[in-house]
């Protein structure tokens, strides 16, 4: 059976053979970093008893708004007047799209 970390190496493995970059820069290669280093990968993990679904990210926030796993099932996490603004004159789906990695 597999574990979570185990379904995060798959996943990586599957897009270094799709030969994708990370969604994000990393100074890994420029520091001459060994695997022993941190993943340049980001995800959000949302899992239930019967399934998990890792949702890979290009970055953690759009505008002022940080995006965690429970923004992608639809509850976005306001925090201040300028956030609630943000929000009201930009679509959430906008917002889902540019902190996600295009297929």
């Amino acid at each position: 059976e597999s574990t979570p970390l185990d379904v995060v190496q798959q996943m990586e493995s599957l897009a270094r053979r799709e030969h994708r970059p990370p969604p994000r820069d990393s100074d890994a290669s420029a520091s001459g970093a060994t695997s022993a280093q941190p993943s340049p990968w980001s995800y959000n993990v949302l899992m239930t008893l019967d399934w998990i679904m890792l949702v890979p990210r290009s970055q953690e926030s759009f505008g002022p708004v940080n995006v965690n796993a429970l923004g992608f099932v639809g509850t976005l996490l306001l925090k201040s007047d300028e956030q609630l603004g943000f929000m009201a004159e930009c679509d959430p789906m906008h917002v889902l799209a540019q902190v996600g990695v295009k297929p």
